[in-house]
């Protein structure tokens, strides 16, 4: 899925809020849909494609790592828009989630999610992919953000204990994303074995 590498190449691209900033940095997001957590009743969370199984993750928490919980600093993911080709030239659309607790960050009310937004818009202008990648001439745009009415949540069932982090202290936020690209044209010996000039 085309989408799912972009989205890795720009949560590589955030990084480096990744700490001091962000406690929670993911790619692209899936929405999951289980009982485990609210037992009789399916609820639906976001979880990271890119996620791997870990013993430490969720010891002493009961909700995915995504929700939003009072101690996380800043929750970043991404969802999924489609993609696009026009010529050889591709686009990707992605949706930048961001969910925070004002009282974890330094900032005046009002200001905060505009500095978070100008360090991420820069950060996002520095995007490359690898050189062994398939990917070439990356390039991301933010090209909107949803209106204020528009439920970034909608997706996901949250009990009224999660809804509770959707209002001051707590802020969240949308990036549209635009990410166009070309595909390289190369047999890659990953795939099958062979050499370049074996695949002409």
């Amino acid at each position: 899925m085309l989408n799912q590498l972009i989205a890795r190449y720009v949560a590589n691209t955030l990084s480096p809020l990744n700490g001091p900033i962000i406690s929670r940095l993911a790619g692209l997001v899936k929405t999951l849909e289980t009982d485990a957590y609210t037992p009789g009743k399916a609820a639906k969370f976001p979880v990271a494609l890119d996620s791997e199984a870990n013993p430490c993750t969720g010891i002493g928490k009961r909700f995915p790592d995504l929700v939003p919980d009072q101690k996380e600093r800043l929750i970043v993911y991404l969802e999924d828009g489609g993609s696009s080709n026009n010529g050889g030239k591709w686009t990707s659309r992605l949706r930048l989630i961001g969910w925070g607790n004002a009282d974890l960050l330094t900032g005046a009310d009002g200001v905060l999610t505009a500095v978070l937004i100008a360090k991420i818009e820069r950060l996002l202008k520095t995007i490359r992919a690898p050189a062994d990648s398939p990917i070439s001439s990356l390039r991301c745009e933010i090209v909107g953000t949803p209106s204020s009415s528009v439920n970034l949540f909608q997706n996901y069932t949250y009990t009224e204990t999660r809804s509770q982090f959707l209002l001051p202290p707590y802020f969240a936020f949308g990036l549209d994303l635009s990410i166009s690209f070309t595909l390289n044209l190369t047999c890659y010996d990953s795939l099958t074995g062979l050499t370049p000039d074996e695949c002409a």
